[in-house]
């Protein structure tokens, strides 16, 4: 991921570069797999979000959006993927929000590397504690499908995504 470190730091919307930050920042082989781990669900979720916004807004049957309710009252990065698959699904290509993330999940190499790191992620949350060893050889594994996932959300930089923060309200 060092060809595209400026961008994924500066470039993409806040959850996904401050996380890539702390990821790059962890000092020990235990902790970077842990934020890879972190910045790997987050890339997810902010897709889920959106892709859930658009099914909403769209139409999507009621026991649809219940069980993708469900799925947000536990959430794991599984869960947020199966809510990215589905709610994407629902909704035509020229009328989501972010058409990208339709091709992102007609990208093979993508969605395996999804899938992995969720299978992994689930590996990694019954281990009680890694020795920074098992850390860097888990890390290995992961690097590379952490970059394939980072890679194809690059698109998101063309967006003005942010957040307001501190709004006060002025006057009466």
């Amino acid at each position: 991921m060092r060809s595209s470190g400026s961008t994924l730091k500066f470039a993409l919307p806040s959850p996904i570069s401050v996380l890539y930050q702390h990821y790059r920042a962890a000092d020990s082989p235990v902790t970077r797999l842990r934020r890879a781990r972190v910045l790997a669900e987050g890339i997810i979720r902010l897709l889920s979000v959106f892709s859930f916004a658009d099914a909403l807004a769209r139409g999507a049957p009621e026991n649809q959006i219940k069980g993708w309710l469900l799925a947000c009252v536990h959430p794991t990065v599984g869960k947020w993927l199966r809510v990215l698959k589905e709610s994407v699904g629902r909704v035509q290509a020229e009328m989501l929000f972010i058409p990208e993330v339709r091709d992102l999940l007609s990208n093979p190499d993508w969605v395996a590397a999804a899938d992995r790191i969720v299978n992994a992620r689930n590996e990694w949350a019954h281990e009680n504690e890694l020795s920074d060893d098992q850390a860097a050889r888990a890390l290995d594994r992961t690097t590379a499908d952490l970059r394939v996932l980072a890679h194809g959300v690059l698109f998101l930089k063309r967006y003005q995504l942010g957040y307001a923060r501190g709004i006060k309200k002025k006057g009466v």
